[in-house]
């Protein structure tokens, strides 16, 4: 449970989609119409003691159906999520090239680069910045060490230079577990950036370069059910399929999209808790901070 002693930002799980509060939403709107909000907040100060409520549609997308999402992506996405800098140095393209160029699907390119960085970047919370004249991708390959600012941008670089939509969010990581309050504990120094890409049908997913953070898991696909098919005049037979034995194997959550799509424990929330809001040039549950 995150708590500032006056504050007005509401946090949840991304992607909030209702909640109990009269509240603001910051938003960036397309030229085709599409919402993207970055940051809610309270009509009111919310102080200590104060609860409240929001359901978030989270993504159940499993790696299988992530790959076969394609690349039809909406005229605002590549628009906005595909912007690089002139000036973006070639080595960071050929970085980009030599761990994924060559991969045949968006997902598969994103997995693989959040691998690298995993292994390849040692996390050091005291990285010094960058010089004032040296691009900041360029020089976290150069040094192979640095926190989740870093990773997190060198990530959401590289895949924009390989031309998949992506993009760096700042919130809260999921924090400790407190057993008593059968809650979790997030405070300042959980303080996380984290990349997400695009992927038709699915909207946003999350990644997690940082070495220091543990893997996101996703859903396994689900094995189809046939339904047998009764013969001609027989009867008792056939029915219809069993139904799903948890919340995750429902067709209507796995889409995720949807208002008030499936509200899962703390612990199945990926880790993530979004509030601050994204950064688009380049991001009943816990009160928690996508930038």
């Amino acid at each position: 449970i995150l708590h500032l002693q006056i504050n007005t930002l509401v946090f949840a799980a991304p992607d909030p989609v209702r909640l109990d509060l009269v509240a603001n939403a910051d938003a960036h709107y397309s030229r085709d119409g599409t919402a993207e909000f970055s940051q809610i907040i309270s009509s009111k100060t919310l102080r200590n003691g104060n609860s409240y409520q929001v359901v978030s549609s989270i993504s159940a997308a499993d790696p299988d159906s992530l790959r076969s999402a394609g690349i039809n992506y909406p005229a605002w996405v590549r628009e906005r999520y595909l912007q690089l800098p002139e000036s973006l140095p070639l080595s960071v393209r050929n970085q980009a090239k030599s761990i994924a160029g060559e991969l045949p699907t968006a997902y598969d390119k994103a997995a693989v680069i959040e691998a690298w960085l995993r292994a390849n970047v040692v996390y050091d919370d005291k990285t010094p910045a960058p010089p004032e004249n040296q691009d900041g991708v360029e020089y976290l390959l150069a040094v192979k060490r640095g926190y989740c600012d870093y990773y997190a941008s060198a990530m959401v670089v590289m895949l924009r230079s390989l031309g998949v939509p992506a993009r760096l969010a700042v919130g809260y990581a999921q924090g400790r577990y407190d057993e008593q309050l059968r809650a979790f504990r997030v405070s300042e120094k959980d303080s996380h950036s984290w990349a997400e890409v695009y992927f038709p049908t699915y909207g946003w997913v999350e990644f997690e370069p940082t070495a220091s953070q543990p893997l996101i898991e996703r859903p396994k696909p689900q094995a189809v059910v046939q339904t047998p098919t009764p013969a001609p005049g027989a009867s008792g037979q056939g029915g219809p399929p069993p139904m799903p034995t948890d919340d995750t194997q429902d067709p209507m959550f796995r889409r995720s999209r949807g208002l008030g799509a499936g509200l899962r424990s703390p612990v199945d929330l990926t880790g993530l808790l979004w509030g601050l809001g994204i950064i688009g040039g380049l991001a009943a549950v816990v009160l928690a901070f996508l930038w």
